[in-house]
């Protein structure tokens, strides 16, 4: 649940990102620990994501319905981050909010978004459909807790996101899916950063989900990422 006027975060987001209410009004304090990495060592985007995800959430006290983050600085493990928030607008239903991420003075990431509250009645529909897949127990682990990213330079397996969460590959079964460069995973938050059976959080689906530099090497034809 989403704690209306602490300015806290759920205890999901709290758990995998460490974040505590910080000394001020709308802000948060996490610390950047190993599964909050790359394999470099530094700040890992989808960690940002969820961040500014969480932050949305514990300044409005409502439901994250967007956000996009714009990482611009890094993050070293072992330092602190300070993620301000500032709720520029408000309405009946919808709270549209600012967030920055620093260290110290230094700029990590600035991130829009909007949070809401649900309204009884209200529109509800289907996005597009999910493509034909093989059960997540069928598909082979691209990385996860016990299996580290492809090594690049400087990396170190003991470091990185894959400690947080697990990938998937999923083989699209439709021949016409499989021919458009579309990429499809099963993807899963692990590690002894989840509570066991509670759904994803939104926050939690922006950790998972900073999956761009594959998706776009996917759509190209070659293997990669970024």
């Amino acid at each position: 649940m989403i704690a209306e006027t602490s300015g806290r975060a759920r205890a999901e987001d709290e758990l995998l990102l460490g974040l505590r209410p910080g000394e001020a009004q709308g802000e948060l304090r996490l610390v950047v620990t190993p599964h909050l990495c790359r394999t470099d060592g530094r700040f890992y985007g989808g960690a940002a994501l969820a961040a500014a995800l969480a932050a949305i959430e514990a300044a409005s006290g409502r439901a994250a319905l967007w956000a996009t983050a714009q990482l611009v600085g890094s993050a070293d493990r072992g330092e602190e981050l300070v993620v301000r928030t500032s709720v520029v607008a408000t309405g009946r239903s919808v709270s549209q909010v600012q967030v920055e991420g620093r260290v110290g003075e230094r700029l990590v990431f600035g991130a829009l978004g909007a949070a809401a509250t649900a309204i009884d009645g209200g529109l509800a529909g289907t996005g597009p459909s999910m493509p034909a897949v093989p059960p997540p127990d069928d598909c082979a682990v691209l990385w996860g807790p016990d299996r580290a990213p492809t090594s690049l330079p400087g990396s170190d397996p003991a470091i990185g996101q894959h400690h947080a969460c697990e990938h998937r590959r999923a083989p699209l079964l439709d021949p016409d899916e499989a021919g458009s460069g579309r990429r499809a995973m099963w993807s899963r938050l692990a590690g002894p950063w989840t509570i066991p059976g509670d759904p994803l959080t939104p926050a939690g689906l922006g950790f998972v989900a900073d999956m761009v530099p594959l998706a776009l090497t996917a759509a190209c034809g070659v293997e990669g990422a970024g």
